[in-house]
């Protein structure tokens, strides 16, 4: 027996739950090409076992990971490096305009008269090109644009890393909100999923409402689950921009 509801309502409600099982296997699809893409990457076997992460989602104060945010990160750390050759290459471009310098310096032993004797001298010569058709200016030159060049790309990626480091702390607060919405929808719909169980095995529900608000716990469960493991994955972010 149907009871109130019409048989339009059951089939309605079957079909909800069609598309939750549609949903299961979708997302059991994508782990399984997750998981075959991630072994590709790592060269092993797919049949290693995903164990479940532990999400413990919390507030992020923004000043406590700064410093390390500008040590750490890969693209900074990246044109650090890219500085340092560009500021080696513009000393050498700097040295051709000294005096070169050679100091030689040689010592001998030789037997006269049956005693040994020492002999030693050393020379310094100093060499400096007056015509080079330019090479020395030009290289000076091309030194101090790739110096500039440095220091333009310097700023540009100090401004994205800071924006995103901003960007994916205000996501992670907020996704905090989220989650505790989801939370007490998730404690609402467990609650009426209990009601009407008990109010269907007193007879006083018909299965109807015990399949409609069951669909409803499972949905608020796996949306709750959801945004936790989605803060899991902002928090992930954070790690790799902060070079974890």
């Amino acid at each position: 027996k149907l009871g109130k509801k019409s048989i339009l309502d059951l089939l309605n409600l079957k079909a909800e739950l069609k598309l939750i099982d549609a949903k299961i296997s979708t997302t059991k699809a994508q782990i399984k090409k997750l998981k075959s893409d991630l072994a590709t990457i790592l060269h092993i076997s797919d049949s290693f076992k995903i164990e479940d992460i532990k999400v413990k989602p919390k507030k992020i104060e923004s000043k406590k990971f700064l410093s390390g945010l500008f040590i750490g990160n890969l693209e900074i750390r990246k044109v650090l490096k890219q500085k340092r050759i560009v500021s080696d290459y513009k000393k050498i471009a700097i040295s051709d305009f000294s005096p070169k310098v050679t100091f030689t310096y040689t010592n001998s032993r030789y037997n006269a008269a049956s005693r040994n004797k020492d002999s030693w001298s050393y020379t310094i010569e100093l060499t400096f090109p007056i015509f080079d058709f330019g090479k020395r200016a030009y290289n000076f030159k091309k030194a101090l644009y790739a110096e500039y060049r440095v220091k333009e790309l310097q700023k540009q990626v100090l401004k994205e890393v800071l924006e995103n480091y901003k960007a994916l702390v205000a996501k992670l607060n907020s996704q905090l909100e989220v989650i505790e919405a989801n939370k007490k929808r998730l404690e609402f719909a467990k609650e009426a999923y209990k009601v009407e169980k008990d109010r269907y095995l007193t007879g006083k529900a018909d299965i109807y409402d015990l399949l409609k608000a069951q669909a409803l716990y499972y949905t608020a469960l796996g949306d709750y689950k959801a945004s936790i493991y989605r803060w899991g994955v902002l928090k992930a972010e954070l790690d790799y921009l902060l070079g974890k």
